[in-house]
């Protein structure tokens, strides 16, 4: 993203194998198959490329809190460094500007606000969802005045 627009030809996807079975579940959530992930790349080397791709942008997620432990786990995992990223969530512009559909779930505000999810917990998908939810709220907060996160936080305090 740049501001409010979605860059959506300069994104980042990739799969990560885990190296082990997907469970049913997961396979039943996400579509995922043990086929579809035999050849890509292990988690150290999907981060490696996750980072160089991101470099330090901040990151934009909707309830951040799974993402921020994913990535936290994988790095230390992988190469015992703290995520230090700054990671927005939606959930923080959508708090301060309405009032949340239900438990603010991705789907209740993504239908409210006529944004189509092709795949449903889909990373790419989800996180072009996401994207697309911060930028209209974005748009929202500058109209009610607020020019910096600064003034956002400070307001949500």
């Amino acid at each position: 993203m740049r501001g409010e627009h979605l860059l959506l030809g300069d994104s980042f996807y990739t799969l990560v194998n885990p190296g082990r079975a997907i469970p049913p579940h997961i396979r039943a959530l996400t579509g995922i198959t043990d086929d579809m992930v035999a050849d890509a790349p292990e988690l150290l080397e999907a981060l490696s490329r996750f980072f160089q791709f991101v470099g330090d942008r901040p990151l934009v997620a909707h309830h951040s809190r799974h993402e921020r432990e994913f990535l936290r786990s994988g790095l230390w995992k992988t190469s015992r460094r703290p995520f230090t990223h700054r990671m927005l969530d939606t959930m923080l512009l959508i708090r301060l500007l309405s009032n949340p559909i239900g438990n603010g779930s991705l789907d209740a505000l993504c239908a409210a606000h006529d944004i189509p999810i092709s795949r449903r917990h889909h990373a790419y998908c989800d996180a072009v969802a996401a994207g697309t939810l911060w930028a209209k709220y974005l748009v929202k907060a500058k109209s009610h005045g607020f020019t910096n996160l600064r003034q956002v936080y400070e307001a949500v305090r």
